[in-house]
């Protein structure tokens, strides 16, 4: 089959950019749909409150979960620089048995301590959910979602593993199909007087059910790692280093973006949380591109590094700079024009959210434009820069909400979140200059002693 860039003057890399983020693209407006469709369920089968009781639960357990999200991104840069340099020449079995290393490496350190979390968050729901948000009907929420977050994440291991090879379809079909199952859930489930616990069981059995199905999958492209002859080489890479240094990242990443959730949530009603949440929702659709590209640049980033390919890697960075700032100003436009219409969707009420709507999709511009930078930071072994930006800009985002939330409501918070995302997403950006340049003129003085 002849796909529509062969034969445009780009180079290899960049046709495995377009190939992953055509395919990443594809998955992640079916993920959005799918998410849309569940979010427009939740709308007009819930009250207002009740979405905002769910929205609470599902983020701190994916808040406090994130502290273990470094496994999964330490799986894709590792066993994508296997594929990279002097690596790549080793002979398949060689490969596979280093492949085994490092996936049995992250498991055995990656499920402890996800149980740990998953403990500590269970006993942590009734005093948060009583103590601070003063809401009996959280308790459950919150041990119900923290289950499924922990499934999820063990989901997340084997589509890394796979994300590495360049198989980014699975990373989205796990992630639609866990959406598709609870959907199916919730509606064969509506009869159900108690929505809320509805939707959190529906949560849980999609992320239960396609953790197994996700298992099979990579027995069947991976099965060396389920094959007992092939015994696991240790080499030295320091991956839980990178790991936890990741997962620190990650996790003030995390905050950055939860705690005007949080805030919202401690100083409005549940009703505010649902529209700032609609308004949220449907202002970063346009973060699919940055999210579709980064799923195949991730490892392809990560093996033009370990080839010492800098000025490649810079040159395919910018133009994906370019390309996604003018899409990014179209897709805007579209939000000046159709905005309240789709607030409209999901019902009447949340027609109020349009200027908090329009405040996070600009935001979206200098986001998408410079989006790929923290992940190539990553990709690069330097995520505790990565950290230093995001705590900065965290201080930023909590004064800014602590001050706008109470004084502007919903719009006060679209703001918050606006201002951080986009000077995140441009330090980032200068950040990752800066680097390209110092490990140019390593790479070009090491090539000199030689």
């Amino acid at each position: 089959m002849v796909k529509w860039w062969q034969g445009l003057p780009i180079g290899h890399h960049s046709r495995t950019i377009l190939t992953g983020a055509t395919v990443s693209i594809w998955g992640l407006l079916a993920l959005r749909g799918t998410r849309m469709l569940l979010l427009l369920l939740k709308t007009r089968t819930m009250t207002p409150h009740d979405v905002g009781t769910l929205t609470l639960g599902i983020s701190f357990a994916v808040f406090i979960f994130v502290l273990s999200s470094g496994f999964p991104v330490a799986i894709l840069r590792f066993g994508s620089m296997l594929h990279s340099g002097e690596a790549a020449d080793a002979d398949n079995r060689s490969l596979e048995q280093r492949t085994k290393g490092i996936a049995m490496r992250v498991f055995l350190r990656h499920v402890p301590f996800s149980l740990a979390i998953l403990i500590a968050g269970n006993v942590a729901a009734r005093p948060l959910a009583v103590g601070v948000f003063a809401s009996e009907s959280l308790v459950g929420i919150l041990r119900l979602t923290l289950i499924g977050v922990f499934f999820s994440n063990l989901t997340l291991l084997s589509t890394s593993l796979l994300q590495s090879r360049y198989k980014v379809r699975y990373l989205y079909a796990a992630l639609v199909g866990e959406v598709l199952l609870n959907l199916l859930f919730v509606s064969a489930a509506l009869g159900f007087p108690n929505r809320l616990m509805v939707f959190a069981w529906g949560f849980l059995f999609g992320s239960v059910a396609i953790f197994c199905l996700s298992a099979l999958a990579l027995r069947r492209e991976m099965p060396f790692l389920f094959d007992p002859a092939i015994r696991p080489v240790y080499g030295n890479e320091r991956i839980f280093r990178f790991a936890l240094l990741s997962s620190l990242a990650s996790t003030v990443t995390k905050v950055r973006a939860f705690v005007v959730i949080y805030l919202v949530g401690f100083f409005l009603t549940p009703t505010s949380l649902a529209l700032y949440n609609v308004a949220f929702r449907v202002g970063t659709l346009p973060n699919l591109l940055p999210l579709g590209i980064n799923a195949i640049l991730a490892p392809v980033a990560a093996r033009l590094f370990g080839s010492g390919e800098i000025t490649s890697l810079r040159r395919l960075h910018l133009r994906l700079a370019v390309g996604s700032l003018c899409l990014s100003i179209i897709a805007f436009a579209g939000y000046l024009l159709l905005g309240g219409a789709v607030l409209s969707m999901f019902g009447a009420h949340y027609v109020q959210a349009l200027r908090p709507l329009l405040v996070i999709a600009a935001s979206t511009i200098p986001a998408n434009t410079f989006g790929s930078s923290a992940v190539i930071i990553n990709m690069m072994g330097r995520p505790q820069v990565n950290t230093m930006n995001e705590t900065l800009l965290l201080l930023l985002v909590g004064v800014l909400t602590a001050y706008l939330v109470p004084k502007y409501g919903v719009l006060g918070a679209g703001w918050a979140f606006a201002i951080s995302q986009s000077l995140t997403s441009g330090l980032s950006f200068i950040i990752v200059l800066i680097l390209y340049a110092r490990d140019a003129r390593r790479t070009e003085n090491a090539n000199h002693v030689q």
